[in-house]
């Protein structure tokens, strides 16, 4: 993000986040409490990439599983595979629900049977302790394809609201140092409650390019 654009941006995150206008947002009815400048960004980015599956770890009220089916409906391709330990009641032609732990195996065969192979976009939006979600990250970046993107929801940059979340950038940084094939992606709407959480698999040819540069 430009320097000189980060801190109007964490104002308006504050200001927004403090209102709880983003707790009663909903999706064709349904509860969503997602930023709406991180919904633009999530339209985008499936639409750039197109995946067969969108991994949503964290269902809560079904709303976010009922965005992204209905963006994979406007693309013409792709279904949502949605993970809580309690779900909802969801009607989508494009959602599949799995009640569970997000890290449990039985969990993780059920989603491996659903990617089969294809090409998959990961978002985390479940408990937001650090250490759950760096078990996430290692568990999770082996479904995310080349060119594709695995999303760390409420990564709160330093100086946004603390009062939700425990912050979860330290794990960031430090799974992006123990994966090289992954890079952190500038913030797309600053001001969103993921700023810090996109990260992005390289794809095969800018790898290629980088080894290349080092032999």
């Amino acid at each position: 993000m430009h320097t000189k654009l980060e801190p109007a941006a964490l104002r308006f995150m504050h200001v927004y986040f403090s209102s709880g206008v983003w707790q009663r947002s909903h999706w064709r009815g349904v509860l969503i409490e997602k930023s709406p400048l991180d919904l633009m960004a999530y339209q985008e980015a499936i639409f750039e990439v197109r995946p067969d599956v969108i991994i949503e770890l964290g269902t809560r009220w079904g709303g976010s599983a009922m965005f992204f089916g209905d963006m994979c409906e406007l693309v013409g391709h792709g279904k949502v595979v949605t993970v809580d330990i309690k779900q909802p009641k969801i009607d989508h032609p494009r959602v599949t629900q799995v009640e569970g732990s997000t890290v449990d195996g039985s969990t993780l065969e059920e989603i491996q049977k659903h990617v089969a192979g294809g090409t998959a976009f990961v978002t985390i939006d479940d408990d937001h302790t650090p250490e759950h979600v760096a078990r996430e990250l290692e568990i999770y970046y082996r479904f995310v394809s080349p060119g594709s993107y695995m999303v760390v929801e409420d990564s709160f940059p330093r100086g946004a609201p603390q009062s939700y979340h425990l912050d979860s950038t330290p794990h960031i940084r430090a799974f992006l140092k123990r994966r090289p094939e992954f890079e952190l992606q500038p913030d797309r709407y600053p001001g969103g409650f993921s700023m810090r959480g996109w990260i992005r698999r390289k794809p095969t040819s800018d790898i290629l390019s980088e080894m290349e540069e080092v032999r």
